[in-house]
């Protein structure tokens, strides 16, 4: 199943029993939650339950990963209608290196790691700004939504080829 697709009109949040605005730590706990409810070692022989196992994994999969969250949270808000406002130019972002010694100690989790990468922004017009991480650029996403609203922006960049160097969309 595609990373950007739930079935039924649920979302992957709605798999795991989570809102689109929790922490990676908090949506990890409901991750763990619904994994030990519907693990086949507790429903032995439940087709129903295993099959929602599969999905609960499928959801973790792309919500547990920050840039393939940050493709699926756009995804969503481009499929709800949310316009792409404008199209802007890598160079163009604000950019912002990460900090020096940032990374946090063991066991602070993912959002602590997140912060230790380096990012850009670019100000909405709400007073929030649209946050682009590296690791979402290697991933090739390329439509981000905005901190604060539904509005998003499709970021035109390109990546150096490391046999090449020349770049690709």
């Amino acid at each position: 199943m595609p990373a950007g697709e739930a079935t039924g009109g649920e979302t992957w949040y709605d798999v795991l029993g989570a809102a689109p605005e929790m922490g990676t730590d908090e949506l990890r706990k409901h991750y763990h939650a619904r994994a030990l409810q519907l693990h086949p070692d507790k429903n032995p022989g439940d087709a129903a339950a295993a099959a929602a196992f599969q999905r609960v994994q499928s959801a973790w999969s792309v919500l547990g990963d920050a840039a393939a969250r940050a493709a699926y949270d756009a995804a969503q808000a481009v499929a709800a209608g949310n316009r792409i406002s404008e199209e802007v130019d890598l160079d163009d972002l604000h950019f912002e290196p990460a900090a020096a010694g940032a990374g946090g100690a063991v066991g602070e989790g993912e959002e602590a790691a997140a912060e230790a990468e380096d990012r850009y922004t670019w100000p909405c017009r709400c007073g929030e700004n649209f946050t682009v991480t590296t690791s979402m650029l290697e991933e090739g996403c390329d439509v981000f939504g905005c901190d604060g609203c539904s509005l998003c922006i499709r970021v035109m960049y390109e990546l150096a080829s490391a046999s090449d160097g020349e770049g690709q969309t």
